[in-house]
């Protein structure tokens, strides 16, 4: 099982990344969540809470968060998946626009010819 994830992740390196970033923030946003949840738990403030709010499964302050983070998790995914190819999809020809447009950013900054001249 370990060698054929490894060997998908080998071939996609995008999924690769993007489990990976995934699992950490899931892990970091439980643990956070936890150790709010435990301070306001001891506290005593979760229990005013949540008489105050109605939090049950259906409440919106429960089904909001859950909303908001599959629609951040789709956004980021799409950002994620366009960056990874502008970065590795690219073409590699030199084009005759490219070679005279990197000798346009190649200039000096004084917007003159490099040669000693005003």
């Amino acid at each position: 099982m370990k060698k054929l994830m490894n060997k998908i992740f080998n071939r996609i390196p995008l999924l690769k990344y993007v489990l990976t970033a995934f699992a950490k923030g899931f892990c970091i946003i439980a643990a956070v969540l936890a150790v709010l949840f435990g301070i306001s738990y001891a506290t005593g403030i979760y229990g005013r809470i949540e008489t105050a709010l109605d939090l049950k499964y259906d409440s919106v302050f429960v089904t909001m968060p859950i909303i908001l983070t599959a629609v951040l998790a789709v956004i980021c995914f799409l950002i994620g998946f366009l960056m990874y190819f502008h970065k590795y999809k690219r073409q590699k020809s030199k084009t005759l626009f490219g070679e005279q447009f990197r000798d346009v950013l190649e200039q000096s900054p004084a917007g003159g010819r490099q040669e000693g001249g005003r």
